[in-house]
This record gives structure tokens, C-alpha cells and sequence, in this order.
């Protein structure tokens, strides 16, 4: 058969024949559009030829993926791993990989290693840089398969300066087994890919860029105990002297040792630092303990086992094994034997039964004892909270049928002279000019005008009277002028007042301006405003509002509820008066207010005076007051019951009044607040009371008018009678020449400041 007339096809594709020799045949395969598995056919002058196998190809398509690592030494030799899919194929020279920069290569050589034998996907090559003349940044990997497969990966492999190392000239003794460990120092050994010790299959370990672990490698047989070992950083080697030494042996132990838990174990030797350092050794306890190596020599190891008994593999559950590991050097010195001391165990649960015991007496008496102190405390607590009861019962049927009284002379008085209404005119300039003297309000008053600008004055007036009865100029006039930073909040308030009067006579013109501002407030308003809207009036509108809504109550207020307010009024001021109130912070003992509340406990008696209005008068008025009260809550009293159910602007004020306390044929002594009897302390002055004076129940008092030309009042009428009173008819009973000193100072009523500060503090702590 003449073989030089063959033909091949593989998948049905011709493979062109290249060479050929006496029983084999070479042949280029051909192109095909995807990966396919196809038999192999040969034929020799168009005769095709049998194969004793069927034999099949597989045609392939390769992708190249990313290489590791990106960095290498300018020395080269640094293996490169290219990943990919399909790119793993046999037979040599099939390879050419370049690591290039434009036009300026290095080669990679392309090699095999047994994890490249193994790789059953495909997925991986590798193959050695070459060397460069510097540092050099190559920015593409390129790959030829055999020659019509082509591959470029444009990533950046950085050629790096080549390690530098400091040499000692010392040589290194090591044991003749190896293992144990040696460091190179240097720099740059983290641009090294990997660092090899020769005859030693783990790669050296790179801690830091300056430092390298190494393992020795065991002895070459049948040679000196000097010899060189060869540590290569990729295309660097470097030689190092290594004195081989014996390894050390190890006694084994005799028998079995027992361990106790407290002293530690001594393992003995030879030559046990001659080649290996403390670091080297480990002993090994059981399956996953250690023994830690207290203190080592040449000659014995003394380590401290663990002290609960590690993992065994033996039968007995306290015996286990003790292994000695320095190198590659594993030897098993024999068994210890975890001992229970029973002794000590007894007496340790003796000791803790016993405190357990005693722990648990203390406890019951201790809760005991608790339990009796506690039951003691609830017990006076709930005497206490009994007698508290008692008086606060006894006291509120006392206060409650007093004010029961109260309450019905209050009644009988609204009955008798009602409710002092103010007319129309009066409540509306007070509701909307609060804080202004309604008697010299200009809206009482014609305008003052000269008549050459009269004429066009009335008729600007009459112009803008027209403006006002339209709803539109109205609405856009207050919505104009309630825009933010236009007025102040006074100024806002004093012009919804003079527009309200205006408005007064038509209230449905009123009510529509109103509704349609409210409307647009509201939309306008966002959510978190919709909650807030309605509690600060600092706009026109809600001012407006308000105003419209107290016109529109006078009506309702003299006919119906007025008078049940202002019995609500007297009602609560006669509860609060009760009670003692400090004239100076009014602060009181009954009020509905937490903020006012006098929280000192004051003592106080309550009696009634006899007041002579003037000093002259045969009829008296019994006022009810407390020993506590200062000369002008007295006066206040006096002139309320008095004048009862009239005007407070009918009312004298305490400082048009003097109170004189008669005391028959002992004489007659003025009464104030301050005089020269006030108790005086720290540049604090106390204001007078009834008890200062030592005022006794049933006394006599008679109520003056300071001024000579003073207004004698008929109480029995509602409005005041003027009368003129002839200057000797008045008793001047304050003398002139009062001292302004006796006013300096900082005054206080039923709490002094210096108190106030020290309950404060004692209860803050």
C-alpha cells in the first residue's frame, strides 16, 4: 500500500496531508463553522482504509477569559495562568503567547505541569514569562493557537524590579529530616509570583514585602552534611549553606503517666535545639489538644497539658496520647491519664452544699424578715392613708357646707340685683380694644377736620364707605395686608378691630368676608399647618373671626348663659378665697391651675370682721377673712361684700382705702401692709397679716376713703351717687410723712424667696 497517496477527512472535512513515512500520517485539519465531533476517515488511492478502532476528533472553539497574576519580575519566569473555555489542547508546539506593548513582545513559554494533565474543562494554561531589560508596562496578552487560532486580551501585566535580599554570612544549621523553617529577608518579594525551595513541594510563604518563609528541605543522602539548597524567586535562584545536623530522639515514656490537672508533664531527649528552635515544636495531646511548652533545652521539653481531657481514640475515655512534632519529625512518646481527684471533688461539693445551705437559711430569713418589715409599713401606711381620709372627709363636708352656703348667698344675690351687664357699645370697644381707655377711643369722636379740606375729606370717606359694603375690595384688602413682614402682630390685631366696626352694621356682609377668607386659609393650608391652625391668631382673618363671634354672643350672653358664667366666676373665686393666697405670686391652696398651686403647708383660721363703711355708719357688714390675709386682701374682701354684684369700674381700689381697727376704748390703729412693725430679715420685708396684728374674731373695722373730696357711696343702689364731703368730716387716718423706706427691700407674703429656694432643692435632690 503506498501511503503517500493518501486522503483524510475528519467530519467529513479534508485534512490536508503534510508529511507522511512508513506507517503514520500528518495532516492539517480544515475549517468548520462550529464545534463538532466527526470520525476520522482515511483512504489511500481512493480506496478507503478500515481502522482496527473507530477513532474521533473533536473540533473545538477556544475563548480566552483573563490571566493571573498581573505582575511579574524583570528576571521573567514568572507563571502565568490564562483561563478561558476549550483552550486546553495536547501535542507540542501548539502554543505561542506573547505578552506585548505595540509592537514590542516579551514571550511567555508555554509549559505543562500535572494540574494541566489533570484539567479535564479545558479552562486553564499557563506558560513562564521571559525576561525584560526594566520595569515595563505590557498592556495585551496575545495567544496563537497552532496557526489560524488567534487570541488578544487587552489587559496590563506590569514587569517589576527584581527582589533584593540581605545575606548573613552564617551558615544554617537544620535537622536532616528538614521541615523546619527558615526566613530570607530582603525587599520586593511581593512582585515575586511564587518563591520554590529546591526537593520541597510547598511554596514558601510571603508574610511581608521584605520578609519570606521558607521550609528546609531534608538531607541529600550519601553527601556531606554541608550543602547547598537553591530558593528560587521565579527566574532569580539563590544558594543557601545549610549544616545538616542529627535529628533529635525522644525517651518514651515508662508506662502510662498519670496527670492530675496541676503539674505539668517533662518529655526527655537528645540534641533537642540542635537544628530546630522553640517555635519549631508542637506536642499534640489526644486528637485536638496542645500541650504549651513552658520551658525547653537540649535535653527535655516541659509543656502544660490541657485541663480538661482532650479527644482520644483509645478505649479509655481519660487516656490519651502525647505526640512530639518538630519538621517532618512526628514522634509518639506515649499515654497520659487524666486522674479525678475524689478527695477534692467531695470536699468542693461538701463546701458548696454547705454554702447552698446557708445561702438558702439567709434567704428564707431575710425574706422573712422583709415580708414582716413590709406588712409592718402597709399596715401604719394604711393608718396613715385612714386618718388622712378621715380629715380630708371631715374637712371637705366642713368646706363643702360652707361653700354650700356661699353658693346659695351668691345665688340669692344675682337673683336679687343680677348680673352687672355692660351695654352693646361698652362690650364691644372693650372685646376689641382690650388694653385701651374706651372713654378717649377716637371712634367715639367726630373728626377734627378744617373746612377747606372738609368737602373732600366727607367725600373720600363716602368713597371708601362704598369700597367697604364690596365683598371682593374687602377680601383683597385683608388678604393684601396679612402677607408676611407687612405688620406687626399689634398692628394686625388694632386694624381687624377697626375693620369689625365697620363691618358691625352689616353682619352679613360680615359673616360672607369671613366665610371666604376662611375658605382660602384652609385650602392654602398644608397638613402640618391643618393642626396648628386654629391655635395662634396672628392673621387677620382668624382675628376677624374671633371678633365676629364676640359681637354675635352679646346677644346670648345677656339673655341666657351670662349669668350662669358668671355665677361659674363667683363661684370659683369664693372656693379659691377660701383658702390662703400669697398676695404677691397668687399663688393659692384651691385652685384648678397646678402652676399656682401654694405648696407650703400654711396654717390659718378663718373669722369674721365687722366693717363701718366711713367710720359713721350704724349698719355692719360681715366679712368673712383668714388671719393669713394681708391688709389689702382684707380690703378687697371688704369692698366685694360690700359692693357686691356691682362693676369692678364702680369698685374703689385698695389704694383709695384705708382700713382702721376699732377696738372700743382702747383706741383706734391704722392697718397696712408695711409699717414700722413688719417683720424685717436678710433685706426682706414680710407683708402684714390679720395675725401679725393679732386681730381676733368679731372685731371691729372700719373702712376710709384716703382723699378729702372723696365719693360717699350708697351700696344699696346699683350706680354711684356723687356727694361732696366737707373735709372736716374726714378722719385722716394715714399720716403724711410716710417713709419711702419702709417700702425698699423685697417683700413676701406666706413664702419668703429664701424658702422657696430651699424647698426647691431639698425636693429636687
Amino acid at each position: 500500500m503506498n501511503i503517500e497517496n493518501a486522503t483524510i477527512s475528519i467530519a467529513e472535512v479534508n485534512c490536508e496531508v503534510k508529511e507522511t513515512a512508513n506507517n503514520s500520517v500528518s495532516c492539517i485539519t480544515g475549517e468548520v463553522a462550529n464545534s463538532t465531533i466527526g470520525k476520522i476517515n482515511i483512504s489511500v488511492s481512493k480506496e478507503p482504509i478500515t481502522l482496527e478502532n473507530d477513532t474521533y476528533f473533536t473540533y473545538k472553539n477556544p475563548e480566552i477569559y483573563n490571566f493571573f497574576p498581573r505582575k511579574g519580575i524583570t528576571s521573567g519566569n514568572t507563571t502565568i495562568t490564562i483561563t478561558g473555555q476549550n483552550i486546553t489542547f495536547e501535542g507540542p508546539n501548539r502554543y505561542n503567547i506573547s505578552l506585548c506593548e505595540n509592537d514590542s513582545c516579551i514571550t511567555c513559554r508555554f509549559f505543562q505541569n500535572e494540574l494541566y494533565k489533570l484539567d479535564l474543562q479545558d479552562s486553564t494554561i499557563m506558560c513562564k514569562t521571559g525576561n525584560s531589560t526594566g520595569p515595563i508596562n505590557l498592556t495585551e496578552l496575545v495567544v496563537f493557537i497552532d496557526t489560524n487560532t488567534h487570541f488578544t486580551l487587552n489587559e496590563t501585566f506590569q514587569y517589576l524590579p527584581d527582589p533584593t535580599f540581605e545575606f548573613v554570612n552564617e551558615t544554617l544549621n537544620a535537622l536532616e529530616s528538614g521541615g523546619a523553617k527558615f526566613t530570607i529577608n530582603g525587599n520586593g518579594f511581593n512582585n515575586v509570583g511564587q518563591i520554590t525551595v529546591e526537593r520541597v513541594v510547598e511554596p514558601c510563604k510571603v508574610p511581608s514585602d521584605n520578609q519570606a518563609l521558607c521550609q528546609i528541605p531534608e538531607k541529600v543522602p550519601d553527601q556531606p552534611n554541608n550543602q547547598t539548597v537553591i530558593v528560587n524567586f521565579d527566574g532569580i535562584a539563590r544558594a543557601f549553606e545549610i549544616n545538616y545536623v542529627d535529628d533529635p530522639s525522644f525517651e518514651r515514656f515508662d508506662g502510662v503517666v498519670d496527670y492530675n490537672k496541676e503539674s505539668p508533664i517533662t518529655i526527655k531527649g537528645k540534641n533537642i535545639l540542635n537544628g530546630a528552635r522553640f517555635v519549631d515544636y508542637k506536642i499534640q495531646v489526644g486528637l485536638d489538644g496542645k500541650c504549651l511548652i513552658s520551658k525547653i533545652s537540649m535535653e527535655f521539653i516541659i509543656c502544660v497539658p490541657p485541663k480538661n481531657v482532650p479527644r482520644t481514640n483509645k478505649s479509655e475515655v481519660n487516656t490519651v496520647r502525647v505526640i512530639v512534632e518538630v519538621g517532618r519529625i512526628a514522634v509518639y512518646i506515649g499515654d497520659i491519664q487524666y486522674q479525678e481527684d475524689v478527695k477534692v471533688l467531695a470536699i468542693i461539693a461538701g463546701v458548696l452544699a454547705a454554702a447552698l445551705a446557708i445561702a438558702v437559711t439567709i434567704g428564707i430569713l431575710a425574706v422573712f424578715v422583709l415580708k414582716k418589715k413590709k406588712r409592718k409599713a402597709i399596715k401604719e401606711f394604711k393608718m396613715e392613708l385612714m386618718t388622712r381620709e378621715e380629715m380630708v372627709r371631715k374637712a371637705s363636708r366642713e368646706e363643702f357646707a360652707d361653700a354650700q352656703m356661699t353658693m346659695k348667698s351668691i345665688k340669692s344675690d344675682l337673683f336679687t340685683s343680677k348680673v352687672p351687664f355692660c351695654d352693646y357699645k361698652t362690650y364691644v370697644l372693650r372685646q376689641l380694644f382690650p388694653n385701651q381707655d374706651i372713654t378717649t377711643n377716637p371712634l367715639l369722636h367726630g373728626l377734627k377736620i378744617s373746612d377747606e379740606k372738609k368737602d373732600v375729606t366727607e367725600t373720600a370717606i363716602d368713597n371708601f364707605k362704598m369700597l367697604l359694603s364690596n365683598k371682593l375690595f374687602l377680601k383683597s384688602l385683608v388678604q393684601t395686608i396679612d402677607r408676611p413682614s407687612m405688620l406687626t402682630i399689634q398692628e394686625k390685631a388694632h386694624f381687624s378691630s377697626v375693620l369689625s366696626i365697620s363691618l358691625i352694621g352689616n353682619m352679613t356682609l360680615f359673616f360672607d368676608l369671613i366665610e371666604c377668607l376662611m375658605v382660602d386659609i384652609i385650602r392654602s393650608a398644608n397638613k402640618k399647618q391643618q393642626k396648628v391652625l386654629f391655635r395662634r391668631f396672628e392673621s387677620i382673618t382668624l382675628r376677624l373671626m374671633v371678633n365676629w363671634l364676640q359681637i354675635g354672643l352679646y346677644g346670648q350672653l345677656t339673655s341666657n348663659c351670662g349669668m350662669q358664667l358668671f355665677m361659674l366666676y363667683k363661684a370659683v373665686k369664693t372656693i379659691v378665697e377660701m383658702a390662703p393666697i400669697d398676695a404677691l405670686t397668687s399663688n393659692s391652696k384651691n385652685t384648678i391651675a397646678e402652676e399656682k398651686l401654694l405648696k407650703m403647708r400654711i396654717e390659718h383660721q378663718s373669722f369674721t370682721l365687722q366693717i363701718d363703711l366711713n367710720g359713721n355708719s350704724d349698719k355692719r357688714y360681715h366679712v368673712k377673712v383668714l388671719d393669713c390675709d394681708t391688709i389689702s386682701q382684707v380690703k378687697q374682701k371688704c369692698c366685694e361684700q360690700i359692693y357686691k354684684n356691682n362693676p369692678s369700674s364702680k369698685i374703689p381700689h385698695n389704694d383709695e382705702l384705708s382700713l382702721e381697727w376699732q377696738e372700743g376704748r382702747a383706741g383706734k390703729l391704722t392697718l397696712n401692709d408695711i409699717d414700722n412693725t413688719s417683720e424685717r430679715n436678710n433685706g426682706m420685708v414680710c407683708l402684714n397679716t390679720l395675725k401679725h396684728y393679732m386681730v381676733k374674731d368679731n372685731s371691729r373695722m372700719a373702712l376710709m376713703y384716703k382723699q378729702r373730696d372723696s365719693h360717699n357711696v350708697n351700696v344699696n343702689s346699683i350706680a354711684f351717687q356723687d356727694e361732696s364731703l366737707a373735709s372736716e368730716d374726714i378722719t385722716l387716718l394715714v399720716p403724711e410723712n410716710v417713709e419711702c423706706s419702709e417700702l425698699e427691700g423685697q417683700k413676701w407674703h406666706l413664702v419668703s424667696f429664701l424658702l422657696t429656694f430651699s424647698y426647691v432643692y431639698h425636693c429636687s435632690i
